[in-house]
């Protein structure tokens, strides 16, 4: 018997493949800003603080990287988003 799950993990595992080459595609700074929010856990204050900037900027950069990480995979992969 077929597992149904199986194209859903596979449909994941691309999905977390086109995440992973976009994330490599981030200049440095951004994906800093990335691995200490969701990997270490930092509050957009304490990122502020280590990159001497402010905190609303810190947030405003956050939504940048969003908003483009978003668009390019929408454009590269419409269809495992659906």
């Amino acid at each position: 018997l077929a597992d149904p799950r199986s194209g859903e993990e596979e449909s994941r595992m691309q999905v977390r493949e086109l995440i992973e080459s976009l994330l490599e595609e981030l200049d440095p700074d951004d994906r800093r800003v990335l691995l200490l929010r969701y990997f270490r856990g930092w509050t957009m204050g304490r990122i502020g603080q280590l990159m001497h900037i402010s905190e609303s900027r810190v947030c405003r950069i956050h939504a940048s990287i969003l908003e483009r990480l978003k668009r390019r995979l929408e454009s590269r992969r419409p269809e495992l988003l659906s």
